[in-house]
């Protein structure tokens, strides 16, 4: 049902984020439920279908439910698309024409598998964890998103440059006076890293030093996202927690720039559906935007002031 849907859709964006998706498909006499493995390299995921009851609806349901999975699209703009790929004879493509079971008996006769059981057992075949590997023409749309505007993408590039002074207006001048951190602007900016990069991701270690000052103990994701937005809101100020300088290294300013990325994808209208992203997957999706390629003009940030 994947591979039909993905046969369909090839040539639709879906925003997809290109990464690998292991499905492990398995029958219980419970009600469907699919299960998460953490993974930030891939999507796993585990798909109990109901012995009884499982219809080409529900097995259609879960497979657009799978590819909603890696779409960067809001959930009503991913079903609207859905929905017209089904208006133009998609249930024709996806639906048979008799329940599963009723077809595989047209198959098999019960003799017939009984018998064909019976020869498998102590044969030494084994069945491979997965089975089946979708075709590399089905992976959809490629090169640069039909969305991608270069007038607000440099818009975004101009607000990042303009922003970023407020959020570190106490923090870089200090930084700057750091030899530790002179040399990491310097071998950022030799690997090519644009100067909205290195703001970026000093902002971001400043921000997550001061929230982890601030959040109680005991709070929760919500209490963390509420002084985040509040810091994210206000010019730094005096009475701010104040990050040691010896924080900002090249490791962490990279892991603030993959943290970034998150942000950026819904300030841009998309979001992340997966609870263990796959930071690889999101960092591809927006270089089709030409995120880490343009760059607007600025004054160097990064000048040294007595």
């Amino acid at each position: 049902m994947v591979q039909i849907l993905l046969t369909d859709l090839r040539k639709i964006e879906l925003s997809l984020f290109r990464t690998e998706v292991d499905l492990a498909i398995r029958l219980h006499t419970g009600l469907l439920r699919i299960e998460e493995t953490p993974s930030n390299e891939r999507i796993i995921r585990e798909i109990f279908l109901p012995e009884k009851g499982t219809t080409p609806e529900l097995v259609f349901g879960v497979a657009a439910t799978i590819l909603k999975v890696v779409s960067a699209y809001p959930e009503d703009q991913f079903l609207t698309i859905i929905e017209k790929r089904m208006k133009l004879g998609l249930p024709r493509k996806t639906n048979p024409h008799a329940p599963y079971d009723v077809l595989f008996q047209e198959f098999y006769s019960e003799d017939d598998y009984e018998a064909l059981h019976k020869l498998a057992v102590g044969s030494g075949i084994e069945v491979p964890a997965f089975t089946t590997e979708t075709h590399i023409g089905l992976t959809g749309v490629t090169g640069i998103h039909k969305d991608y505007d270069p007038a607000k993408s440099r818009q975004a590039v101009e607000n990042r440059y303009r922003r970023s002074p407020k959020l570190l207006k106490i923090t870089l001048p200090r930084l700057m006076k750091d030899d530790n951190f002179r040399s990491v602007v310097a071998t950022l900016r030799e690997e090519r890293w644009k100067d909205w990069y290195i703001l970026l991701a000093t902002g971001g270690v400043r921000l997550n030093f001061a929230v982890d000052e601030l959040l109680p103990k005991k709070a929760g994701p919500e209490e963390h996202k509420q002084i985040l937005n509040k810091l994210m809101d206000c010019e730094e100020s005096e009475s701010d927690p104040a990050p040691p300088a010896e924080i900002f290294t090249i490791e962490k300013l990279r892991f603030a720039l993959k943290l970034s990325q998150f942000s950026t994808l819904k300030s841009m209208g998309f979001d992340c559906w997966q609870q263990t992203p796959v930071t690889d997957a999101v960092d591809a999706f927006l270089r089709r935007f030409n995120y880490w390629t343009d760059d607007a003009p600025h004054p160097d940030p990064f000048l040294l002031q007595e």
